[in-house]
């Protein structure tokens, strides 16, 4: 018998949930820069049971005659990854940005994480290159789905 596999709780995080988000980035992250809160405009993490075992944050960009959502930050324990819980994240922060009204989101990968690469494929992103990238490695790839206001915009 399959054994049951809860789905998480997505909750938006608040100031008090830090301790959290910096512990799920230190064990996911090791040799990274530490993330800030400043990173995101707003962060959500994923819960099984108790436990947080993951997290993503996302950055809001308001230009004129465009509304970006930057997909930032987003980490999964590595016992609990497998269960679908990055790409819940991916679905509650296009949510977030839906709600908002954004163009479109987008977000960048390293070339070896076919994992995030997956999700974002099956949550309608498509690779691209921005005119200026922005990492300054040359082996990342960038990521872009046009949301309904873009869309309705593109077509006027």
């Amino acid at each position: 018998m399959k054994p049951t596999i809860t789905r998480p709780r997505l909750v938006r995080a608040t100031y008090w949930d830090w301790g959290d988000i910096l512990h799920i980035d230190e064990v996911c992250f090791p040799d990274d820069v530490r993330v800030e809160r400043e990173d995101a405009s707003a962060w959500w993490l994923a819960y099984v049971g108790d436990k947080a075992v993951g997290h993503a944050g996302v950055k809001l960009y308001w230009m004129p005659g465009s509304r970006r959502a930057f997909l930032c930050r987003a980490a999964v324990l590595p016992e609990f990854r497998g269960r679908s819980i990055h790409h819940d994240l991916i679905k509650k922060r296009l949510a977030y940005a839906e709600s908002l009204q954004c163009h479109f989101a987008f977000t960048y990968t390293v070339a070896n994480n076919h994992a995030s690469g997956n999700n974002l494929c099956d949550m309608g992103f498509r690779m691209y290159e921005p005119e200026n990238p922005w990492t300054g490695v040359d082996y990342t790839v960038y990521w872009r789905k046009w949301l309904e206001e873009g869309k309705r915009l593109l077509a006027a």
